[in-house]
């Protein structure tokens, strides 16, 4: 599409094809692409799966990506929201009858969001609404003054971290830009990011490997990608120690928070806040907008913003279904209320790194 340097990187080719090509595997894809005349002006893939025995085995028809996208957005021209988001809606209604649909993360008062609203409303759909927000934190006009947005407590505890870390060893923060030193530093982020979680008990994503060629796919096709959308990762180091990692990206100006980890052995400094610190400076001298923390309300984040964007995930079905019910709101009821026990660590496999 002419105006495609407008979208966000959750709605771009390359994250889709990394995604599909991490998880694809056993599952169906469908495409819509919307014209106008012989000129392309929207494209929505979606991913037909069969659910496990937690998803009571039935069919469900998601976004492609799903959950892994913090921002669940179609890729449509301005101006043809109500158009190509509404077309789509009433296909996959009628298509995917019987089935579960998923349409999460989707940002409010944007166009496409009110589109898919009243479309699903007026094709009579079982809905289900559920409410999150993505803090954010907007720079200001340098760091003093985007600083002063921060309680007293966060700027003094940031201080204190960083002053001890660099009595440790010279504090250093470094962007890989080469595509090859990112593929080399990932098997450390990973054991990283396991080592952290162990600790505490959990389960590790990246023992899944699925998740760590989610990962190598976007770091494939993003690493040397556009500057106004592109994978950003960092490396905090403290003297000849790795103590910080993020994997993250830049998207239309805002630094996007996707996954951090960091050494457990320097968990009393601090490392993540302080790599946080360090990453709005850097931030400021790029001329980025903020920080866009993403999906999840956890108070380190809500410490740093100075704002948000609201967004609201669909789950519907055609008509009455026990398993939208389960779906929508019996299962999150028992993950909130027992999730950290499901989630404690059983026997792990070797990680695949």
């Amino acid at each position: 599409m002419s105006d495609e340097e407008g979208l966000h990187l959750f709605s771009r080719p390359a994250w889709n094809m990394a995604w599909w090509k991490a998880f694809g595997s056993g599952k169906r894809l469908r495409v819509y692409a919307g014209y106008e005349g012989d000129e392309l002006i929207g494209v929505w893939p979606f991913c037909i799966r069969k659910g496990s025995l937690k998803d009571l085995r039935g069919t469900i028809a998601e976004t492609l990506s799903g959950r892994s996208s913090d921002y669940g957005l179609p890729a449509v021209r301005s101006g043809q929201e109500e158009t190509f988001v509404g077309a789509v809606a009433d296909n996959i209604l009628f298509e995917a009858r019987g089935s579960v649909l998923d349409f999460p993360h989707l940002p409010l008062g944007h166009p496409a969001t009110s589109a898919l609203a009243r479309a699903l409303k007026a094709a009579g759909a079982q809905i289900h609404e559920r409410r999150s927000i993505c803090p954010r934190l907007e720079f200001k006009g340098d760091y003093a003054s985007t600083e002063r947005c921060w309680k007293k407590s966060l700027r003094t505890d940031l201080r204190r971290q960083k002053r001890r870390l660099e009595e440790a060893g010279r504090l250093g923060l470094h962007v890989p830009e080469r595509k090859e030193e990112v593929l080399a530093l990932l098997p450390l982020f990973f054991r990283m990011h396991s080592a952290r979680w162990r600790e505490k008990g959990f389960n590790m994503k990246f023992l899944d490997g699925n998740e760590t060629g989610f990962y190598r796919a976007l770091a494939e096709g993003l690493a040397e990608g556009f500057d106004n959308n592109r994978l950003h990762f960092s490396v905090l180091s403290c003297g000849s120690e790795v103590i910080s990692m993020h994997f993250g990206f830049v998207s239309n100006g805002w630094l996007l928070w996707y996954t951090p980890a960091y050494n457990p052995a320097f968990e009393r400094h601090s490392p993540g806040k302080v790599h946080i610190g360090m990453l709005v400076e850097r931030g400021l001298s790029e001329g980025l907008k903020g920080i866009d923390f993403l999906q999840g309300d956890e108070p380190y984040k809500l410490q740093w913003s100075t704002g948000k964007v609201e967004t609201v995930s669909y789950t519907c079905s055609s008509g009455p279904s026990m398993r939208l019910k389960w779906l929508a709101s019996t299962r999150p009821w028992l993950v909130s209320k027992f999730g950290r026990l499901l989630m404690r660590q059983g026997p792990a496999p070797q990680a695949a790194v």
